[in-house]
């Protein structure tokens, strides 16, 4: 008698950049486009409930930059690594802020 699977059936997996953007992330991108940071900063916040990405500490850098707010900037490009952080060190320096 063949014993039962006790794993779940593999998942049919998909390189991180195939699945969409969430929506919160797509308006957290606007958001900062349009220059509305504090709505970027609440949208980019939530999308992390759904899904955790660089791209939404990225836009939570760049949005506190942005505001001024040196210690969240900060806490922000803590979370990035490589090209990411340094591009947004740069952003952040040319809005006026000293990291």
């Amino acid at each position: 008698r063949p014993k039962p699977s006790t794993s779940a059936p593999p998942k049919a997996s998909k390189p991180d950049g195939a699945r969409p953007a969430p929506k919160a992330l797509v308006a957290a991108r606007e958001a900062l486009s349009a220059g509305r940071y504090r709505e970027a900063l609440r949208q980019a916040r939530q999308s992390l409930f759904e899904r955790k990405t660089s791209e939404a500490y990225v836009l939570m850098a760049k949005a506190h930059c942005r505001l001024k707010n040196l210690p969240d900037a900060r806490g922000a490009i803590a979370k990035l690594r490589g090209a990411s952080k340094r591009r947004v060190v740069a952003y952040c320096q040319k809005a006026g802020l000293a990291l």
